[in-house]
């Protein structure tokens, strides 16, 4: 039977699902309901008595304040630690999202007549997630919560990066293949800020050189939702509104937000003329960019102004985007990569919040452009809608094998170990600057560890360098437990590292008699009792 091949943006604050049409070449859009927009948001709402009654898009939008239904958001950006704790709530993230997802999936076939073993899915994922310990389990978490609804990750559904998504999609649909260079991505959505370096090669494929940015953390993360959060409350002090009430995470704040959020999607074009009058005087002209409106029975009407969002953008947003792309900018100095060149480089900037003038503003500043000008590196046909649908549809051109994409690996991975001298040594065994594919196969270091060194019971210490700096795992009594026939006194120990098709590293532990465990660096880090070291290490030693 024919495979049904989709791509899946999975967002903080909106997703997208599409269908690749064999027949056509074209990429669908699956839309939610009677909603006419090619995304929907990313929110769940369960009726607290009726479990069968259970909502998810612009349907669960519907019920966020209503005390009848139990309502999740942002659960995306809990998938990393703690995402199977529920905070005191009755469903945890990762519960949240999985439910969001099985949503998503059944609405899906239902709606096209398909099974789940009909699909072939790439879900995209930020690509800045590896680099942080606190998200490092999060893709993992994902690939459990497909694991869960019965869809296998080792063969039908794969992980991508969504820059690089965004990265296939321009490359196909906006340049029809004709274009050669390389591509910086600037993703930045709800929840997330994730820039990536890519090169479009002469082959068709796509090469992922390097990825820097801010993953977020807890309720707001560091991107849109943040903004958001911020203009609002900026609103709710001028307005006079009561201060008890009027706070995050009340009620009536989180209608506000959610008015204000639909109110800055619908009036993304004189917020800019209002943003481009502000910054060219300097701040002296303080247009209304729009008004929010509150929905009934608030009735209630309050401006926004260019100042509301320009201020909100400089405390929550404007740092985090000029650090990540000057360290970007420095990657791509390091790398000779000639970022004047208007026939071989190029910025897009994809995510929803990348609409908003300030982001623009600022990332076109930092290389040396203005926003509004002819500039061949800021492609001009990237326009709003190209930005916010570019990764779900890239992702889908990935399911459908139309554009190859190679990863560079950038962490380096190996273990501490002693000599027969009792010296403690650092041994390397995944490089960074390496092709991923290079280590789908472990590789094991020719050292062998004894069970015990005089007498004591061996142990194991990881590191791991994603470029940030070296971390060490301190595994201490973990160890054993991971170890295939521990109890054996005199057995004796290869350790070896591979990366698996979704880009984790993975620690394989091999005995003398060849019997061998395996299991995830992200995992040990995060379920085993091991202690996280942040630290300088010198060449050769910890």
């Amino acid at each position: 039977m024919r495979m049904i091949r989709v791509g899946f943006d999975l967002g903080t604050t909106y997703s997208a699902f599409c269908v690749y049409d064999d027949n056509s070449k074209n990429v669908d859009y699956f839309k939610f309901d009677t909603c006419a927009r090619e995304f929907f948001p990313t929110i769940i709402a369960y009726h607290r008595e009726d479990r069968a009654r259970c909502y998810v898009g612009e349907a669960a939008r519907r019920y966020r304040f209503s005390p009848q239904y139990d309502v999740y958001d942002t659960f995306k950006l809990r998938l990393g630690d703690g995402a199977c704790e529920n905070g005191g709530r009755i469903r945890s993230p990762f519960e949240a999202a999985r439910d969001f997802v099985g949503q998503v999936l059944k609405k899906f076939s239902e709606n096209r007549g398909v099974s789940l073993e009909d699909m072939i899915l790439v879900q995209t994922v930020p690509d800045i997630w590896k680099n942080e310990i606190h998200n490092k389990i999060a893709l993992e978490h994902l690939a459990q919560i497909y694991e869960d609804l019965g869809m296998d990750t080792s063969s039908r559904v794969s992980f991508e990066s969504e820059p690089v998504s965004a990265a296939v999609y321009y490359l196909n649909e906006i340049c029809q293949g004709n274009y050669h260079g390389h591509i910086v991505v600037v993703d930045y959505g709800g929840g997330t800020l994730d820039l990536t370096l890519c090169r479009a090669e002469k082959n068709g494929s796509i090469s992922v050189l390097y990825s820097c940015g801010n993953g977020g953390r807890g309720q707001t993360g560091c991107a849109g939702n943040a903004f958001d959060q911020a203009v609002t409350m900026r609103l709710a002090s001028r307005n006079g509104m009561d201060a008890a009430i009027y706070v995050p995470g009340k009620p009536a704040f989180d209608a506000l937000q959610s008015a204000f959020e639909d109110c800055k999607i619908a009036s993304t074009e004189s917020t800019r003329a209002a943003l481009e009058n502000y910054y060219e005087s300097g701040g002296l002209d303080d247009p209304v960019a729009f008004s929010v409106m509150m929905p009934p029975p608030v009735y209630e009407e309050y401006d926004v102004y260019a100042s509301d969002i320009a201020l909100a953008f400089e405390s929550v947003n404007h740092q985090a985007l000029r650090e990540s792309v000057m360290e970007m900018q420095k990657k791509c100095g390091e790398m000779d990569v000639d970022m004047e060149g208007i026939d071989d480089f190029r910025v897009l900037l994809v995510g929803g919040f990348s609409n908003l003038y300030c982001v623009e503003n600022c990332v076109r500043e930092l290389f040396g452009s203005m926003a509004g000008i002819d500039d061949p590196r800021f492609d001009g046909r990237m326009n709003r809608e190209s930005r916010s649908t570019a990764i779900a549809h890239g992702a889908c051109l990935i399911a459908a094998g139309i554009t190859p994409v190679a990863y560079i690996n950038q962490t380096e991975v190996g273990f501490f170990a002693r000599n027969l001298h009792g010296q403690e040594i650092a041994v390397p065994v995944l490089h960074r600057g390496k092709a991923v594919k290079e280590y789908a196969q472990p590789q094991y270091c020719p050292y062998t560890l004894a069970r015990t060194f005089q007498d004591m019971p061996v142990s194991l210490d990881l590191f791991f360098d994603d470029g940030m700096g070296p971390v060490r795992v301190r595994m201490d009594k973990a160890f054993g437990s991971i170890c295939p026939n521990f109890d054996k006194e005199d057995n004796r120990y290869q350790i070896g590292f591979s990366i698996d098709r979704h880009r984790i590293p993975q620690l394989h532990i091999r005995d003398a008699g060849g019997e061998e465990n395996v299991i995830s660096l992200y995992q040990t880090i995060a379920r085993l009792p091991a202690i996280i070291i942040q630290e300088e290490l010198k060449e050769g030693q910890p």
